[in-house]
């Protein structure tokens, strides 16, 4: 947090200016805390995101595109409803952290 203070003649004014929150990401609002939950979740240990991550699983930088939304919503909330063989770990995700994720990916889609 960067804070800059301004002294005027009768009162001091502080202003404090949030710069670069989530360790500079480009994103703000619910695709910047669904970025934080792909990275706590280790989502590139199968997923190539953004051009990194291992070839294990789908590429998630097209995922919206490719499947839809509701096909990627129901693949996060219970990876076997997609695909029964599916190795994708039931990370109990809330309908929040769901949101969250989504929003990120359909920032990120190419």
């Amino acid at each position: 947090m960067r804070v800059l203070t301004f002294i005027g003649t009768t009162a001091v004014v502080l202003l404090a200016v949030t710069i670069g929150c989530g360790g500079g990401s480009e994103f703000i609002g619910a695709a910047a805390e669904g970025e934080k939950l792909v990275e706590k979740y280790g989502c590139r240990d199968c997923h190539v995101i953004r051009g990194e991550g291992a070839d294990k699983a789908p590429t998630l930088d097209t995922v919206i595109v490719e499947i839809g939304e509701v096909r990627a919503r129901k693949q996060i909330k219970d990876p076997k409803a997609n695909n029964p063989n599916s190795v994708m770990p039931d990370f109990g995700l809330s309908e929040k952290e769901q949101d969250q994720i989504l929003a990120y990916l359909r920032e990120i889609q190419e």
